[in-house]
């Protein structure tokens, strides 16, 4: 019986780490005309400040499997939930579109490492257990 609490227990925290994710990427962007507004930005400068989400994004996405040679995907996973979470009140803070751009690079470093550590975690949970559960993961 304890296997299955196991299982049930990892898939919840799984399931969580995907929730997280996606609410916290969900809760930023309709705050986008809101932001524009406060800060006095034209389209030409959001567009920059959005940029800053891949700029960010793309060396965590390649660095990130590096890292997990030595990391666990599930220590970073649980790391990078938490920073994810804290990242977003930086966009809040921010007074200009520098620092606007700062703060959404730091939240796609984040958010980049957060999906590879994610992913696979997910899919090293799916082998070891043999179902697949990927797809009900990313509907969280």
């Amino acid at each position: 019986m304890w296997f299955f609490s196991g299982i049930r227990r990892s898939s919840a925290a799984l399931w969580v780490v995907f929730f997280v994710n996606g609410a916290v990427l969900a809760s930023w962007a309709p705050r986008i005309p809101q932001v524009t507004s406060e800060l006095h930005l034209s389209d030409g400068q959001v567009g920059y400040a959005l940029l800053g989400v891949a700029v960010g994004s793309v060396p965590a996405l390649l660095g990130t499997a590096r890292l997990l040679r030595t990391v666990s995907a599930r220590s970073v996973c649980t790391i990078t939930s938490i920073a994810f979470s804290g990242a977003l009140p930086l966009i809040a803070c921010a007074p200009n579109v520098w620092a606007l751009g700062g703060a959404l690079a730091v939240l796609g470093a984040v958010s980049g490492c957060l999906d590879v550590a994610m992913n696979t975690a997910a899919i090293d949970y799916q082998d070891r257990i043999g179902a697949s559960i990927l797809s009900r993961l990313h509907g969280g």
